[in-house]
C-alpha cells in the first residue's frame, strides 16, 4: 500500500545525513528554478527539455526526502546525458569562436545552458558525497556491522 510512510527516511538519520538532506533539497530547488527557466528560453523543444528537467527534479527531491541513495544514484546517472549534451553545445560555440556572440544574440538561452552545466558538475560532486553518507548510514543500521565490513554477517566476515 502506498502512502505518506513511503516517503519516510529509510534509516534513523544522523547529523551528517541530515546535513546532506538539506544540501540535496537546496539543490532540488535550484534545479527546479533552472528547469523552469529552460522552459522559457524559446528554443526548439524548450518546453519538453524543461519538462524532462522537472522529471529529474522529482528524482532528486524524492532521493533527498527519503535519503535514498539508490534514487540519488539514478539521478546522477540521468543527469549525465544532458551534461554531455550541454558541454558539447557550449564547446562547439567556444570552438567556433561564437560563444560571446551567442551571449549577445541568445543571451538568456546561453545563460541557462551554462548555468545548468555548472550546476550538473557541482551536483555530481555533492550528490556523490550524500550518496556515500546515506549508504554508510543505511549499511551500518540495517546490517549491524557498525561500519566495519569485517563484521558484516552477509559477507561472511570477509572484506
Amino acid at each position: 500500500m502506498m502512502g505518506p510512510e513511503q516517503m519516510a527516511p529509510q534509516f534513523n538519520a544522523g547529523i551528517k545525513s541530515k546535513f546532506w538532506k538539506t544540501v540535496m533539497l537546496f539543490c532540488t530547488l535550484i534545479h527546479a528554478i533552472l528547469a523552469i527557466m529552460l522552459m522559457f528560453t524559446g528554443g526548439s523543444g524548450a518546453i519538453w527539455n524543461g519538462m524532462n528537467e522537472l522529471i529529474l527534479v522529482l528524482y532528486l527531491g524524492c532521493a533527498a526526502v527519503r535519503m535514498d541513495f539508490c534514487c540519488l544514484f539514478m539521478y546522477l546517472i540521468c543527469i549525465m546525458s544532458p551534461l554531455v549534451r550541454y558541454i558539447s553545445a557550449l564547446g562547439l560555440l567556444m570552438q567556433n569562436h561564437v560563444y560571446t556572440l551567442a551571449w549577445q544574440t541568445a543571451g538568456f538561452y546561453t545563460f541557462v545552458i551554462s548555468a545548468l552545466t555548472a550546476f550538473y558538475i557541482v551536483v555530481n560532486v555533492l550528490g556523490f558525497m550524500a550518496y556515500r553518507e546515506w549508504k554508510y548510514e543505511l549499511h551500518t543500521q540495517k546490517c549491524g556491522c557498525q561500519g566495519n565490513p569485517a563484521e558484516n554477517a552477509i559477507a561472511g566476515g570477509q572484506f
